[in-house]
């Protein structure tokens, strides 16, 4: 893997460096890929105080 497409692969999801690395030419239009997911949200009651308490 180049040393670019490397340091890219620390700051994207795997499933962008597989994409570029399976299309190996200018990026000319954009693209769609559809797979499966599941996005969680969560909210912890209590944890903004206890992150400002923590950090003084």
């Amino acid at each position: 893997m180049p040393e670019l497409l490397q340091i890219l692969a620390s700051y994207v999801p795997q499933v962008m460096v597989n994409h570029l690395i399976s299309h190996s030419g200018p990026l000319v239009k954009p693209s769609a890929e559809r797979f499966p997911a599941v996005v969680l949200f969560a909210d912890i009651s209590g944890f903004t105080a206890l992150t400002e308490r923590l950090a003084q």
